[in-house]
């Protein structure tokens, strides 16, 4: 269980410095966590990240930036101006998540196509209906669209990126 931990501790540290998007947050990184020193967690390599296509490194950035976003506005009170701005920058960021995972053909079950791009449809179809109810006053049926593209459009397809062989699970993992 301490593995799984320090693991989940160093990834939430290192998120810090994907999206400052420095090549040298790796060493600093890895310093600061003590991951080479201890045998720990394995370091962390953001050169991976940074030798990808600009299109996954634009889905990488605007996913990490709606992780955080989201996180603030499920956190915080509902209908403010602050919530509303947020809110705005949130739907775009999964905008961005969405239409660039067209362009990500690493997993290919159907032609270029996979489940994930499955989801990128429902992600977009789930912001035009949040925005929807949002618009017709339906503010709880928008919080319960805005949640659930959340959990399952963003964390849940963030899991994916974790299993042997992604991107990212080499990112954090080695």
């Amino acid at each position: 269980m301490s593995a799984y931990r320090n693991a989940t501790f160093n990834l939430r540290r290192c998120l810090m410095h994907i999206v400052a998007y420095k090549a040298g947050g790796v060493a600093l990184c890895n310093k600061l966590h003590g991951a080479a020193a201890t045998g720990g967690a394995p370091e962390m390599n953001l050169n991976l990240l940074l030798n990808a296509s600009m299109v996954i490194q634009v889905h990488v950035a605007s996913a990490v930036m709606a992780l955080i976003l989201g996180g603030l506005q499920l956190v915080g009170r509902k209908g403010t101006r602050w919530h509303r701005g947020l809110g705005a920058i949130w739907v775009a960021a999964m905008f961005v998540v969405a239409i660039s995972s067209f362009f990500i053909h690493q997993i290919r079950m159907l032609g270029p196509w996979s489940p994930i791009h499955l989801l990128s449809l429902l992600t977009l179809f789930g912001l035009w209906g949040a925005l929807v109810t949002l618009w017709k006053g339906r503010y709880r049926q928008h919080g319960r669209i805005m949640t659930s593209l959340f959990v399952f459009g963003l964390i849940g397809a963030g899991l994916f990126t974790l299993l042997p062989g992604r991107l990212m699970r080499a990112l954090f993992f080695g």
